[in-house]
């Protein structure tokens, strides 16, 4: 059964979705600018995507470089409600891992590939075009094909989740990350021929519980992601707790511990365990910890980090996907990962992401949680060099993109 626990005494405060603090994604490709700017800038047109223009104006949503992170904050900041699912948790988890990945290809090679530089895997689909295939289909389809030319035959396994909470978008998000985490391994290609206030965690405790086994794997990995293990495990093992204690103080001072904004000469960053999931940078670099002292707190001992908030990591990853349309070359990429930040009424729902509220009332919206997906998008011509160069300006302080002024 999902818990809902009491945090603090004062009551929720209404989300707005409103500029500049919260613009309103009304349609896919207001999701893709702010969420992935870089994205955007390559993008031609999207071909398809987990997201409808109907449920996006159902349901307001304001998009973000990382929905976990930046729900978690803005609910302790503002007073908002927050519901996460385990499939958010994960995916974080899986998202910063792919960031070590990519950036350590070379030294982990051997635990991941027999082989040396890229193998191209393909997919047939069979029917229809670049129009009407379905690209969930083939991200798990991909994810199969992945697993058989790895090494670890319990990668696939590790990664996909397996929650209460799990929805065919998830398994396709889920998927999407997975061949973003290997593509430094492996290019992957579609073949189409004729022919996915108060805390409210959703699933059950066994959901969370798998997530903690499952960091026992990272320690294969070497010593950062066995450190971003040792830092997550005590989150883990209290959202455990939540369900089985949800009024224990220490419980409590957990969630109150969640996110907080420092601000001090000019420092405006973001400290709390959230910054847990930023334990890499935007080049896949670990952070370490550097949380002021009047900040600093642990959780059994493990201390957490002091993140500037324009330098939050992206929530997601995208990957390049070749498609021949039966002769017809298209250059597309998949992107998935946690993509924006949804607000909901006040009651803790139990529906998946996505589904229609009831049309008779226009509640208040009070309550907030990440918005996972996906999205398919043909890219434009000789679109990489040219942002390849305007980033490598923005980038200079490995930041991913500054909603700081937004707080200060």
């Amino acid at each position: 059964m999902p818990v809902t626990l009491s945090v603090v005494d004062h009551p929720a405060q209404s989300w707005p979705v409103w500029a500049p603090y919260a613009p309103q994604a009304t349609t896919p490709e207001d999701l893709l600018k702010e969420a992935s700017p870089e994205d955007f800038h390559r993008c031609k047109r999207i071909i398809q995507s987990s997201f409808s223009d109907r449920t996006l104006e159902e349901h307001r949503t304001s998009a973000s470089k990382n929905g976990f992170v930046w729900a978690a904050y803005e609910a302790y900041s503002h007073h908002h409600h927050l519901t996460l699912r385990p499939e958010d948790i994960w995916f974080a988890i899986i998202t910063q891992l792919s960031s070590y990945i990519n950036t350590n290809a070379e030294k982990l090679r051997s635990y991941f590939a027999a082989h040396d530089g890229q193998k191209h895997l393909t997919i047939q689909m069979v029917g229809g075009s670049i129009s009407t295939v379905d690209f969930g289909d083939f991200a798990q389809q991909m994810s199969h094909l992945i697993d058989k030319n790895v090494k670890d035959a319990e990668l696939r396994a590790w990664i996909m989740p397996a929650f209460s909470t799990t929805t065919d978008t998830d398994r396709v998000v889920a998927s999407v990350l997975f061949m973003g985490a290997m593509q430094k391994y492996f290019s992957y290609e579609a073949h189409i021929i004729c022919g996915i206030p108060s805390i409210t965690l959703l699933g059950e405790v066994t959901d969370y519980q798998n997530i903690l086994a499952r960091l026992d794997k990272l320690e294969q990995l070497g010593d950062e992601p066995t450190q971003f293990a040792v830092m997550l495990r005590p989150i883990l093992r209290r959202m455990i707790l939540s369900f089985r204690e949800p009024t224990n103080p220490e419980v409590v001072s957990f969630w109150n511990k969640i996110a907080n904004q420092y601000n001090l000469c000019g420092d405006n960053s973001l400290t709390g365990w959230i910054t847990a999931f930023c334990y890499w940078d935007a080049q896949g670099k670990a952070r370490f910890t550097n949380t002021p002292p009047e900040l600093d707190f642990d959780l059994d001992g493990v201390r957490y980090l002091k993140v500037k908030l324009n330098n939050v990591p992206a929530g997601c990853v995208t990957v390049p996907v070749k498609v021949d349309d039966d002769g017809t070359i298209y250059k597309c990429r998949m992107l998935a990962g946690s993509l924006g930040v949804q607000g909901l009424p006040e009651n803790p729902p139990q529906e998946p992401p996505g589904e229609k509220p009831t049309k008779d009332s226009q509640p208040a919206l009070t309550r907030i949680r990440p918005l996972t997906g996906w999205a398919m998008y043909e890219t434009k011509p000789d679109s990489n060099s040219l942002w390849d160069l305007i980033s490598s300006f923005w980038r200079r302080d490995d930041g991913t993109g500054d909603r700081s002024h937004y707080y200060s």
